[in-house]
């Protein structure tokens, strides 16, 4: 559903697949270095309690 979303907004228009190709790898990118924050105050914490 979300590629034929995609593919109606972009149509024939290389310039704007190339956009939405940027723009999900980006978004993609900066949910990994979110995730990787939280995992690393979780092991901080965990440090903390077991000391």
């Amino acid at each position: 559903m979300a590629l034929r979303m995609i593919a109606e907004l972009c149509g024939d228009d290389a310039a704007k697949w190339l956009e939405a190709e940027r723009a999900a790898i980006f978004a993609l990118e900066s949910r990994l270095r979110l995730w990787d924050g939280i995992l690393a105050k979780v092991r901080a914490q965990q440090r903390t309690f077991s000391a």
